[in-house]
């Protein structure tokens, strides 16, 4: 967990996730594909990244398409494309 909040606040090899949508995906993705729970995995990191976003002023209204994102980053993290999941978190998050 620790490494997963570290490289979302300051990224990791130069890499820094630098919008609230950037950090949002890769906290999710980190959550799911670092497996840091015996079970869980994907529920607390949805869970999360929608605590995430209202602590940055957003809500976070997601669809069904969240199902499958999550169980890619589960199943195949590689594959999936960080910049069209960003898309997707900034089409969902609306300020509150």
């Amino acid at each position: 967990m620790e490494s997963v909040l570290q490289y979302v606040s300051e990224g990791f090899f130069g890499e820094v996730p630098e919008t609230v949508h950037e950090k949002a995906v890769h906290l999710m993705r980190l959550l799911v594909a670092d497996h840091p729970f015996v079970d869980g995995n994907k529920r607390t990191a949805l869970r999360t990244v929608v605590v995430f976003y209202m602590l940055n002023g957003y809500l976070f209204d997601y669809g069904d398409e969240i199902r499958a994102l999550l169980h890619r980053f589960a199943t195949d993290e590689a594959a999936v494309d960080i910049q069209t999941a960003v898309i997707y978190f900034r089409a969902c998050a609306r300020r509150n």
